[in-house]
């Protein structure tokens, strides 16, 4: 079954790009929570690559502030679609070593802490 996710993409300070995942209920909500969000990152100074809310078959471990590096163990390819938040994503896991993406065609590499689930 499909769930609604958010998906903030941001660069970390040794250059690594992390993604950060929240699911929510409804698009609106969504939307609600990316542009909160955003807001509280820009004001700290993080640097945003991509912000979508978007369907996605997983679930993902919950989001906690300060993990150390080794946490980000978890990588995952993104392609986003176009330019509004609402306009989603497409979303992969993939092994340590094996991303590759075309930044001119939305495609990105990232890691983050949250392991993918399914239910």
């Amino acid at each position: 079954m499909l769930k609604i996710a958010l998906i903030v993409l941001t660069m970390g300070e040794a250059g690594t790009l992390h993604i950060a995942f929240t699911q929510a209920d409804t698009m609106e909500g969504c939307k609600a929570r990316a542009e909160v969000v955003s807001g509280i990152l820009t004001d700290a100074g993080t640097k945003i690559e991509a912000v979508r809310c978007g369907d996605t078959d997983f679930t993902f471990t919950p989001y906690g502030h300060d993990h150390a590096d080794a946490d980000r163990r978890w990588q995952y390819h993104v392609t986003v679609q176009g330019d509004a938040i609402e306009d989603g994503f497409k979303l992969r896991p993939v092994e340590a070593g094996n991303c590759k993406a075309e930044s001119d065609a939305g495609e990105y590499c990232a890691v983050s802490a949250q392991a993918p689930t399914t239910e």
